[in-house]
């Protein structure tokens, strides 16, 4: 296998300590699956330091956020000018985990709209993959979440509770993130590195270099 094709670039912003832990888990399963993984802490990294995304097959950036945005300031930074211009060159997957982002518990299909349609506007093209991992709701003593914003969101966790009937530890750690599917778009990140693209139209399999699609003919 050529070695460029095995060359993932995971980057990440981590505002409250969980995505650390996703990247931590993406990235080693990644490895095991035969691909070599750059990691880049976009807030502990200088910007004129971060990496180029030429030398990469593949791309993850993976953040939290806050209550106006699916990302923070970093990973829009990295994704909106390291990423935007090169549109569709690398296999991109754009991923969120963030506790402000608990509407995903009452709505996912919603949620995974909304956040396409903010994926768009700041990068002008949607990635081969885009998810919302699901929030943590940290009301522990240890948690990062300022006073005002746990109260807020500890309201809003009692909504998402008369909505959906889900229940939370109101003075410990709620962990809604979706590990089941976390390991599903590491498979699939490093088949598609691995073999091609997947078709549009069929998301069938497409070896790369090729200009339609075998099963069902779709022009690329």
């Amino acid at each position: 296998m050529n070695t460029l094709i095995q060359k993932v670039l995971v980057t990440f912003s981590d505002n409250y300590g969980y995505v650390s832990e996703i990247v931590d888990i993406m990235s080693r399963k990644l490895r095991d699956l035969g691909l070599t993984v750059d990691i880049v802490d976009l807030e502990r990294t200088k910007e004129n330091q971060w990496p180029s995304i030429d030398e990469y097959a593949g791309l993850m950036v993976i953040s939290s956020g806050d209550a106006y945005h699916f990302w923070n300031k970093k990973a829009r930074r990295f994704a909106t000018f390291h990423v935007g211009p090169y549109k569709k060159e690398q296999i991109i997957g754009f991923f969120s985990s963030d506790p402000w982002s608990y509407s995903i518990l009452i709505d996912p299909v919603k949620a995974k709209e909304s956040l396409g349609k903010v994926i768009l506007k700041i990068c002008d093209f949607i990635p081969d993959f885009y998810e919302n991992f699901g929030p943590v709701l940290d009301f522990s003593r240890n948690s990062k979440l300022k006073h005002p914003d746990r109260r807020r969101l500890k309201d809003a966790a009692r909504i998402v509770k008369r909505k959906t009937g889900l229940e939370f530890e109101y003075h410990g750690i709620n962990d809604f993130r979706d590990w089941n599917r976390i390991e599903e778009i590491c498979n699939e990140f490093a088949e598609i590195l691995q073999k091609g693209k997947l078709c549009p139209s069929c998301a069938s399999v497409i070896p790369k270099g090729a200009e339609f699609c075998t099963n069902c003919g779709e022009k690329l």
